[in-house]
Formats: structure tokens, sequence, C-alpha cells
């Protein structure tokens, strides 16, 4: 059998997944075309070995080497040479910027709900007389809910399938907003008002945890190899932009306390924008497979789900990477919150941080961009996080000294700088944790980092929000982010992250990713 012969049967294999309705001829072989955009076709060998049952995790069938000193599955001679196949055989429809703009626009929108609070802390406190570690909880709510539900949102991505998991995070982003309303009658004494604010904040916070963990899958359905790390970066960074956009908004709109039902009005119109682009946009996949190793989750059981849950866990190597993570995403997000609590006493206006944060959204693109751009081009997944940790972990050195009242510039320069490192970081990370899990769903992989995310970002914005204001807050806080991120650093320069998927579509032949040390 030729190699273009094997290429085309295993992508058969890979193909029936997407469906009785598009299946393609069993016979033929693809075309090769040299000029289009290339994807390293796969062998004809097993899939890599599960995780756990007896094997070294860390190595596989593509890479174990015999003692002739040639890869396992491939023939002494130049027999089989490596397959390649043109952009034409896979997918690369125009449709899938289409999927990625409908849920970078959900996102948008939840994170616009998620800071909402936050820049105006002291009107809120007045209106509903409550304390700052209530207005604060509103923030924290969102991660709280993730941490339980994370696998019911993994289980809504990769078994029922993409569509159904974002349908549903959008209904509940618009619910949570719509229940807030009543939060604003003003014959309810405040604190009792509260509560319809704080349930609303949770139901928008569960939201979240369907769509925080798509962009990997959304990469992995829709896009080519050397597209994925630039799609699921656009989703994660978009985040920010609402972050950004809200922190804007709360100030622009609320003047007094009778303007938070304006402001609430204007959220619950926009989630139903989100709503509706979402049930007319997503579908779970393309008429055709954009690569070979499109992951056949949507016919696991639940037996199965819970397996790989478990096999997770059971890789050390995934298990650093869950904690350098938890560390960094953690103490990114949660700096971001307590942003306030850290600036307002240094004099500086909820204007003025707003303007911080729309610097750290501008600059965590542009670090994200240029992450994806090389990213997909060197494939060093480990050692460009290792850089943007180090630039990380700078920042945050720096934020002590930037404990300065009236010094716009400086804070400026800080927050812009952490923003550029903190956002691109997000995107290497759950690429990075796919890659080295394959063939587990990727849902499954990126909830199990964003969730423990969540955990160190509860304790940062609780920590941050009690010192902040006091004497010692900006020494405090800055010590506690910055051996938050070293931790992580040092974690990620021990971690041995095996790349199985990419081995797979280059077919075993370039070592560079074997075991990076």
């Amino acid at each position: 059998m030729t190699s273009s012969e094997l290429l085309h049967n295993k992508t058969l294999t890979h193909y029936a997944t997407f469906g009785s309705s598009h299946n393609r001829p069993a016979t033929g072989n693809p075309t090769i075309n040299a000029t289009d955009d290339l994807v390293p076709a796969p062998r004809q060998d097993p899939e890599p070995a599960p995780f756990g049952e007896g094997t070294d995790i860390t190595s596989s069938p593509h890479t174990r080497d015999t003692e002739g000193g040639q890869a396992h599955g491939l023939k002494a001679g130049e027999e089989e040479k490596e397959a390649i196949v043109g952009a034409e055989g896979y997918y690369k429809g125009w449709y899938r910027w289409a999927v990625v703009a409908a849920v970078s626009v959900l996102s948008i929108t939840n994170a616009m709900q998620w800071i909402a609070f936050s820049p105006v802390q002291d009107l809120a406190m007045d209106y509903w007389d409550v304390s700052a570690m209530a207005i604060s909880s509103l923030s924290t709510i969102f991660m709280v809910v993730y941490i339980p539900l994370w696998p019911v949102s993994a289980w809504a991505l990769d078994i029922k399938g993409l569509r159904f998991g974002l349908i549903l995070s959008a209904v509940l982003n618009f619910v949570g907003a719509t229940l807030k309303l009543p939060g604003c009658i003003e014959s309810l004494p405040g604190s009792n008002r509260f509560w319809f604010v704080l349930i609303g904040q949770a139901i928008s916070g569960i939201s979240q945890t369907f769509f925080m963990g798509s962009p990997p899958k959304v990469a992995a359905n829709w896009f080519q190899v050397q597209e994925r790390t630039l799609a699921t970066a656009i989703i994660s960074l978009v985040n920010p932009f609402g972050i950004a956009l809200g922190t804007y908004l709360s100030p622009a709109i609320v003047n007094s306390g009778d303007d938070f039902l304006t402001l609430l009005g204007v959220h619950s119109a926009v989630m139903a924008v989100a709503l509706v682009l979402i049930i007319v946009v997503i579908r779970d996949k393309p008429p055709k497979p954009p690569s070979p190793t499109v992951t056949k989750s949507s016919v696991m059981s639940g037996r199965e789900y819970l397996t790989n849950i478990k096999r997770l866990f059971l890789d050390p190597q995934f298990d650093i990477t869950i904690l350098s993570c938890t560390l960094t995403l953690g103490a990114f997000w949660g700096s971001l919150s307590i942003l306030s609590s850290l600036l307002t006493p240094l004099g500086y206006t909820d204007s003025q941080m707003g303007n911080l944060c729309s610097m750290a959204t501008v600059m965590g693109v542009l670090g994200g961009a240029l992450l994806a751009v090389l990213v997909d081009r060197l494939r060093a997944y480990k050692v460009l996080t290792v850089i943007n940790l180090l630039g990380l972990d700078v920042g945050y050195v720096a934020l002590y000294f930037a404990a300065i009242p009236d010094n716009l510039f400086w804070q400026i320069l800080c927050w812009g700088w952490i923003g550029f490192f903190g956002s691109s970081v997000i995107p290497a990370f759950l690429e990075l944790g796919v890659e080295s899990t394959y063939p587990i769903p990727e849902g499954i992989s990126a909830n199990v980092q964003l969730a423990s995310a969540q955990i160190s970002g509860i304790a940062i914005i609780y920590i941050g929000t009690f010192y902040g204001g006091t004497e010692n807050g900006p020494l405090t806080v800055s010590c506690m982010l910055t051996s938050s991120v070293t931790l992580a650093l040092v974690l990620m320069l021990i971690c041995r992250p095996h790349y199985r998927r990419l081995e797979i579509e280059r077919g075993g032949k370039e070592n560079l990713v074997q075991n990076e040390k």
C-alpha cells in the first residue's frame, strides 16, 4: 500500500465521525498540491496509548525508538515516505471565522457582567447597603461556580456537542442578566434587593463555564493545524475586551444608585443579541474535517468520559501543567479584579482605572496575537510559555514600585506590561494541555485547567481586597502575585510536555517536539 493510500484510509477513519451524510468515497487518492497550505499526514499507527494503563505515559507508539534507532511504526527503508495533503483535502471555509466571531461576542458580553460592579464599587455598596466584600463576591461568584460545574460543561461540549454547549451558555448568560433587574426595585430594602443581583451573577457565572473551555474545541473542530493556536487565541483574548468595555460602561452610565437599573437593562439587551447570534451561527462542525486528528468525542459513552477525566490526572506532566496554569491565571485574573482596591486609596479615579484596564486589554491582544503566530509556526509551546511567565513576573514586581499617587504614566506602563504577558499566556496553556493529552477531547483538558485556576483566583481576590487599601497593601499584593507566578515558572521549567497530537500530524518525523526540555 502506498503512502497516499495509507493517508486516505486514515483520514476516512476520522472523517466518519462527522456524520454519514458527508461520507467521502472510499477510493481514490487525495489531491496533492505543494503550493497549498500543507497538513502533515498521519501514518498507519495505532492511536497513542491511553494514559495510566501500564505504559510510560510520557511516551507513545509514535515516539518510542527501537533498538535500531528507528521510530516505531516506520519501515526501515525509504518505502514509506511522509505524505502531505493540500489544504483542499480538509475543510478551510470562511464560515469558521463566523463561528469564532459568534463565540467571541458571547465571551465579551459575559465579561461585561463579570466586571460590571468593580469600577463603581462605592456606589454599589451604598445603593444595596452591603460591604466591599459583598461587592467583590459579585466577581468571585463566577469563579466559585466554575469549580464544581466544569465536568458538566466539559460533558456538554464534548458529548452533546459544541452547538448544544454554547446555546446553553448563551441562554444562561441572558437569564442571569435579566434576573438582576428586580434588584433595582426601590420598594425593597437594599440588602434584600442585592440577592437578585447575586443570584443573577451566579447564573451568568454558570454560563461562563460552558464557553471558557470552548476555544480549543472550536479550533480543533473548525481549523487546520497551522491556524489552531490563532483561533484559540482570538476567542480567549476577546474576553479582556469585554472586561475593558464593562469597565468603561459602568462608570459612564452609573453616576448615582438610580442609574444601576439603566446599566442592568443595557446588559440584558446586549445578552439577548448574543443569544440570537449563537443560535443562528453556531454549528458543531464543518461538512468535512479540518485535520486528521479531530477527536471522536461525539461517540463517547458516559463511562468513557469519566475514564478520560481520570486519565488526565494520571499524567504527571499534565498535572504540572495544571498547577502552573492555576497559579498564573489565578494571579492574572485576580490582579485585574482587585485593581480598584489597589488604586482607589492612592487617589486614582474610576475613569483612570478604566484607562488602565483598557491598556492591559489592548496590550494583551497584541501579545496574544504575537504568541499565536509564533506557536503556530514554531510549535514550541513550553519555551514560549516560559518567556511569557518571565515577563509577567517582572510586571508584578514592578507593581509595588508603581504604587505611587498621581503617577498615571507609570501605572499605564505597568498594567500594559502585565496585560501583554498575562493575557497571551492563556491560549498557550490551553493548547499545551490539548497537545499533551490527545486523544482526550479538548473540552476536558481545557476545563480542568480553567477550573483549577479559579481556586487561586478566588484566594487572590479576597486577600487583595482585604489588604489592598492598607498601608502595606501594595507590597503584600505584589509579593503574593510575584510568588504565585514565580512558582508557576519553576514548575513549567521542570515540565516535559509530550506533544501527542502534533506527532501524529507530523508523522513522528520531527524530534523537536519530543519531551522538550
